[in-house]
């Protein structure tokens, strides 16, 4: 992930979503706002939260850069 995001202008973060139980996030610096990559579960016909943790992500971030 850390290729696809160095290799796109002006990317600052790059995330994948994927059918399994793990969300991994993964910050270059810990006081950076927004992380670098990260993976998130979303497989189609689980209802064990996922969708719910991702929306919080993306809200908290894009709280981040339009406050």
């Amino acid at each position: 992930m850390h290729t696809y995001k160095d290799a796109i202008v002006s990317t600052q973060s790059f995330y994948i979503l994927y059918p399994g139980d793990k969300e991994t996030v993964f910050r270059v610096e810990e006081n950076q706002p927004i992380p670098s990559v990260g993976a998130f579960p979303l497989t189609p016909g689980k209802d064990g939260g996922e969708k719910e943790e991702l929306e919080k992500f993306v809200l908290a971030i894009l709280r981040t850069i339009a406050p």
